[in-house]
């Protein structure tokens, strides 16, 4: 993924490791198929098109939690955690931001600056 704000950081793309929490509703427990729960594929196949935007640039690890937030909020949904590190950008072992828990609604609802 190309993320960061560093020269550097912007010449390669670099390693990123996600977590990803949600609690959703289901309609029965437990599910019986995936019609009665929330299905995450689609979850993964964001995560997977952030992932290979080799033309697209991100300045902020902030940005890539608030594009998977934004896709969270859903009526499904009840609450999330999200956390996005760059392992490899210092020394130390890395760089991490997140959020959460919070819940979808919750989220939906704060003024983000545009």
């Amino acid at each position: 993924m190309h993320v960061g704000l560093r020269s550097d950081e912007r010449e390669a793309p670099q390693q990123v490791a996600l977590a990803v929490n949600v609690w959703h509703r289901t309609r029965v427990w437990p599910p019986g198929s995936i019609n009665d729960t929330w299905n995450y594929q689609g979850l993964a196949d964001l995560i997977g098109s952030i992932g290979s935007r080799s033309d697209q640039h991100v300045d902020l690890l902030e940005t890539v939690v608030h594009m998977i937030a934004q896709w969270l909020c859903d009526q499904r949904v009840f609450a999330f955690e999200i956390a996005v590190r760059k392992p490899n950008v210092f020394r130390c072992g890395g760089a991490a931001v997140g959020i959460g828990p919070i819940l979808a609604v919750d989220y939906e609802s704060m003024e983000i600056e545009s």
